[in-house]
């Protein structure tokens, strides 16, 4: 919900794909999933994610076992991929030793009251800023901020978000 009790668009889009076919038939329930971040890497306007199955050893976690692209509004599967068969480059890459499969958990440490209100804001300035990169716009510097600043404590470096979605990543950075 945005400020004025509305959903946002990007909230719209997560209640469509929750509802089809990815996540009712293709993801395993017991799997996370990320948040979906925006991308063209499709060819049109569309949301990127992945999931990976859920639990693990502490400071440890499963690695994507798939990802997925979906279009804007979150009612069409665009791509959808176990990573055995096709992989994200650099998905996994960060130059640490680990087990194939395993991936450093970074969590954020904050209270839930306050992951439910970054979550809230994170929808709010992700739908605004996919907004402005779907149209070849630049962001507001507002807006890359705050997103920056929301990232930095959900995600603890957002490195498989990152690769997942390295179009509007590298537009964010240059911005």
């Amino acid at each position: 919900m945005t400020g004025n009790g509305s959903s946002s668009a990007y909230d719209d889009m997560l209640r469509e794909v929750r509802r089809g076919p990815l996540y009712t038939h293709l993801v395993p329930s017991e799997h996370e999933k990320s948040l979906p971040f925006p991308t063209l890497r499709a060819g049109v306007p569309g949301f990127a994610g992945y999931a990976r199955a859920a639990g693990g050893v502490s400071g440890l976690r499963a690695a994507p076992d798939r990802w997925f692209v979906v279009d804007r509004r979150g009612r069409e599967l665009l791509l959808y991929a176990r990573t055995s068969a096709l992989t994200l480059p650099s998905l996994l890459s960060h130059g640490q030793d680990r087990e194939p499969g395993v991936v450093q958990a970074e969590s954020a440490d904050v209270e839930l009251s306050r992951l439910l209100e970054l979550r809230r804001e994170f929808s709010v300035r992700i739908g605004e800023l996919s907004d402005a990169f779907f149209r070849g716009e630049a962001p507001s510097a507002e807006g890359v901020e705050a997103l920056r600043r929301i990232l930095r404590t959900l995600l603890k470096g957002a490195h498989e978000e990152r690769a997942i979605a390295q179009d509007f990543f590298t537009w964010l950075d240059g911005n």
